[in-house]
């Protein structure tokens, strides 16, 4: 293994040093002809020239254009029947008018896996890539330096629906582009209003019968943990997968309090490395002292999602760290076994009584995951635009959302969303709704505007997801970007740095390491960089803030 991620990376140089100095894959030589004969400097001249309209448009366009995509391909025999003839990836070809050849070396969401690494060092690119390049070793600029992809400012001609999207949404238009101001993928939002999805949920009718209220501090939860197990004999009152400790904080609810959250988050300006925190050491200590006293799972090392939730829902837990899509399947299991039984949402807990919650989990509005970008090699710009631009308009933004006007979901005279058919609801292969919608629809893994993502759940568990909220959005740590040099140090240093905290943290809140050994954490995570780290994301802060 390592010795394929050294050709990669050998492979890689050589790639980026050719594309340096050739004009072969570096930048566009000269201005693509268009699907419909027009150039990229004809797109230009039309996006800054204000009594200069582009021609008609409409979609579908002729159907003899066939692009290629680094996504895995499909057969449709694999497709259940009942959505085999509206299948999202049928469908976005037969709307457009644009084929689709699917080339594989997929990339992941957050991060470029090995197969996709080798496509770049392969030097032959696909028209279109589906990849991370926010996350991407150097940022979108370094792509696009390095001849993998090309700024799409030239086409908005080509891109009208993404480009009026962008400029009435003036925050998100700056959030989406790279420090020096360039646009360079049609990127994935979440909609405003889901980006938190897991929380804590408690046992309400377990605190009727402590005589409780639902906890607001964080003694009112040492309280009510301590009365579960003493009282009631609940013998795991708390758990969560140990993972939501480092992870989207997730972990906030419990850490908030203390008015931490890891690994950065952003407090007036200032970007915050969480270990690096008095604060951090009071959460740790707090949640070794639970531990210890049989507040905590005992399996806390080892539990996962389904095991989590296997335990709230069979009453062996009272309180769980919970992601929304699980709330309602706890719900059923105990209503079903007693229908006196009563689940809740607890808020993001505070120090003090009336403090106004801080943090919570989070996932941020645009992180780069799932984005479309122009490769420079397509000789075909205009369907390349026409393409990604297809899922801003209206009915691309329905099809992405929700499948098939007629088939999959029932809209009004307007066009505007009313609600999904039995054949998500009720399917005839007994499907989830959630897996029936990802066949007509692909709701969270393709570049649009979100909408209405909490259609499928019920009011009980959008009511739950209401207490969770927060005011993460004010300290979230937005997207930057790096510059070549900061993305060479975080790669040397983050992964040593992240591992030795989670390792050791966790020492911490087992009782195998003693607090008392929290001083020389400390220190030994300043010397795996921690502090440098912290300046250099600091830095691209600033410069996301300047933008």
């Amino acid at each position: 293994m390592k010795k394929m991620i050294s050709l990669i990376l050998a492979l890689m140089l050589v790639v980026g040093t050719l594309a340096g100095c050739s004009g072969d894959g570096g930048e566009s030589s000269t201005p693509q002809e268009s699907a419909n004969g027009s150039t990229a400097e004809s797109a230009q001249e039309a996006s800054e020239g204000e009594e200069q309209v582009g021609p008609e448009f409409s979609y579908p366009m002729d159907g003899t254009v066939t692009l290629t995509i680094n996504r895995d391909s499909y057969e449709i025999e694999d497709i259940p029947e009942y959505a085999r003839d509206y299948y999202f990836w049928e469908m976005i070809q037969e709307n457009t008018g644009i084929n689709l050849e699917f080339i594989g070396a997929a990339s992941g969401a957050f991060d470029t896996t090995e197969e996709f690494l080798l496509l770049l060092a392969s030097g032959e690119y696909p028209d279109m890539f589906c990849c991370n390049w926010v996350s991407f070793p150097g940022g979108p600029m370094t792509a696009m330096a390095d001849g993998y992809i090309q700024p799409l400012d030239q086409y908005m001609e080509w891109l009208p629906n993404l480009a009026q999207f962008l400029s009435e949404n003036p925050d998100t238009d700056r959030t989406v582009r790279t420090d020096d101001g360039q646009l360079f993928s049609t990127p994935w939002l979440r909609e405003e209003g889901t980006e938190v999805g897991t929380g804590l949920v408690i046992r309400e009718d377990w605190l009727d019968e402590v005589g409780l209220e639902v906890p607001e501090t964080i003694d009112d939860m040492y309280e009510a943990l301590t009365a579960f197990k003493n009282d009631l004999g609940v013998t795991v009152p708390l758990t969560f997968e140990l993972r939501w400790l480092w992870l989207e904080t997730a972990a906030s609810s419990l850490s908030s309090p203390f008015g931490v959250a890891y690994p950065y988050y952003v407090e007036d300006g200032q970007v915050k490395f969480g270990p690096l925190e008095e604060g951090y050491r009071d959460f740790v200590e707090t949640m070794a002292t639970w531990y210890a006293e049989g507040l905590l799972d005992t399996d806390l090392a080892t539990v996962d999602k389904s095991t989590v939730q296997a335990k709230f829902a069979n009453g062996e837990a009272g309180v769980a760290i919970q992601q929304y899509t699980n709330v309602q399947n706890c719900i059923d299991v105990l209503t079903e076994a007693d229908a006196s039984n009563k689940v809740t949402g607890v808020p993001t807990l505070v120090m003090n009584e009336g403090d106004q919650p801080k943090f919570s989990h989070f996932w941020k509005v645009y992180d780069g995951g799932y984005a479309l970008t122009m490769s420079t090699q397509t000789e075909n710009a205009e369907a390349v635009c026409r393409f990604m631009d297809y899922s801003y308009s209206p009915e691309g933004i329905n099809l992405c959302a929700y499948g098939t006007e007629g088939v999959s979901y029932e809209a009004d005279e307007d066009g505007n969303f009313v609600g999904f058919t039995d054949i998500i609801t009720n399917n005839p292969s007994g499907d989830a709704p959630s897996t029936a919608r990802g066949y007509f629809a692909q709701p969270t893994n393709w570049a649009y505007p979100s909408r209405d993502l909490n259609y499928l759940l019920s009011d009980e568990v959008q009511s739950i997801m209401q207490t969770w909220q927060a005011d993460m959005g004010t300290y979230v740590f937005p997207p930057v970007t790096y510059t070549s040099e900061e993305s060479a140090t975080k790669s040397a240093k983050y992964s040593t740095l992240d591992t030795y905290c989670r390792e050791e943290i966790t020492k911490f809140i087992l009782g195998t390491s003693s607090m008392d050994g929290w001083d020389n954490f400390v220190t030994e995570i300043k010397s795996l960089g921690a502090e440098e780290l912290l300046a250099l994301e600091q830095a691209a802060y600033d410069r996301y803030m300047a933008r």
